[in-house]
């Protein structure tokens, strides 16, 4: 996990992977908006459950974070935005963030 946290030099309280590729990830984009957690309406429901690592921080200071690892199967939400002019013209939305696990 030290080249996830490699970035801001600071152990986060929760990383999550997803074991999937990122088109399949990116495909979610396409179902319909609903609310994120932070109330825009922007997110996007997985059509069916992943395989998952969560990470949840338990102890330490960067660069020695440890954390309890938990293997999940579940179904995902993900904010998506609309297309810039210098992104990936494959998809219709931009995959920009993991809003939750469900």
């Amino acid at each position: 996990m030290g080249n996830v946290n490699k970035y801001t030099k600071r152990c986060k309280d929760l990383n999550t992977f997803l074991h999937e590729s990122f088109s399949s990830v990116a495909t979610t984009c396409q179902t319909p908006s609903i609310a994120c957690k932070n109330g825009h309406k922007n997110c996007h429901h997985s059509q069916k459950s992943v395989s998952l690592t969560m990470c949840d921080l338990t102890s330490g200071r960067y660069p020695d974070c440890r954390s309890k690892e938990k293997q999940l199967d579940t179904f995902f939400l993900v904010a998506c935005d609309p297309l810039q002019q210098r992104d990936n013209l494959r998809y219709q939305l931009l995959l920009v963030h993991l809003d939750n696990v469900v």
